[in-house]
């Protein structure tokens, strides 16, 4: 096995003439070299976002209010008082499409909201300029709630399960993502299922978006993430807690995680980067080619 350090290679200039294919390799090359550092990532985005044809379009069928609250001496079983700090529109693809939108990269946000606090993350997202269109279902949007305790340094995060779908709303879901799949050069599906949603839900939609031509991202866990890999994702990006969890090993040290990301790819994902918070990443686009952050672990 080919196990090299991080970075991958310099991207050419953003003057360099490209197809959209060639395109598409290069944005997800340097999502991988994301995994080491963000200088040449910032910079192919700029690139990408100086091409009128190309689009990306996130799919989020969970999201959520991301509430951030300061609690000193934060004590379990007992009342407590403290600040809210932030309240933001979040879900895993909701911040792709933020994060993305600060290249000027051409976005969409798609997925399904509910109540009063979907109307605020429709708002949020039309504030930041990224065009949203989401299936209204009814209920309400779940809220996560994290705790800050600035005296003991601790985080604490409360995550409601969300709005319950049922089959024709994962049917309107999956129309409005052939609608869009055919004028996008990438879809990425992030995030955790709503409950009513199968673990398939993700595999089918990706399904359908490849076969329009959409090259697919992947980031999720548990069943939808096993399931997802049956469509053959382009690239799959779980951390190292949830690689654990699906091949149901412990993953301590380079070659267990260099065996971990081999089996990814032979369960189907074209590239894998494995997340590891503070120490980096793992990137892996072969069985044979498996690239490290350089760290101590």
């Amino acid at each position: 096995m080919k196990i090299r350090e991080g970075p991958w290679t310099a991207v050419p200039p953003c003057g360099t003439a490209l197809n959209s294919k060639r395109k598409v390799r290069r944005l997800t090359d340097t999502a991988l070299h994301g995994a080491f550092g963000t200088t040449t990532f910032m910079a192919e985005l700029r690139c990408a976002a100086a091409d009128e044809e190309y689009m990306i379009a996130t799919v989020t069928l969970n999201p959520a209010i991301d509430k951030s609250l300061t609690v000193p001496s934060f004590e379990v079983g007992k009342t407590n008082r403290g600040e809210v700090t932030r309240t933001d529109a979040g879900g895993k693809g909701i911040n792709v499409a933020k994060a993305v939108k600060q290249f000027d990269a051409d976005v969409y946000a798609l997925g399904f909201v509910a109540g009063s606090y979907g109307q605020f993350i429709i708002e949020a997202l039309a504030a930041s300029g990224i065009p949203a269109d989401f299936c209204n279902l009814p209920g309400e949007t779940r809220v996560n709630l994290k705790i800050h305790d600035p005296v003991y340094g601790t985080e604490t995060e409360l995550n409601e399960p969300g709005f319950q779908v049922f089959p024709e709303h994962l049917q309107a879901m999956k129309e409005k993502i052939i609608g869009y799949a055919s004028r996008c050069q990438v879809m990425i599906f992030s995030g955790s299922l709503p409950p009513g949603a199968p673990p398939e839900t993700f595999a089918e939609f990706m399904k359908v978006a490849s076969r329009l031509g959409a090259k697919c991202m992947l980031d999720t866990a548990g069943a939808a993430l096993r399931c997802g890999l049956e469509a053959k994702p382009f690239m799959l990006k779980p951390n190292r807690t949830e690689v654990e969890e699906l091949l149901q090993v412990r993953l301590r040290i380079r070659r267990e995680l260099g065996e971990a990301a081999r089996k990814l790819l032979a369960m189907g994902a074209e590239e894998a980067v494995i997340s590891m918070g503070a120490e980096g990443a793992l990137a892996a686009r072969s069985l044979s080619e498996i690239r490290f952050p350089k760290s101590t672990f």
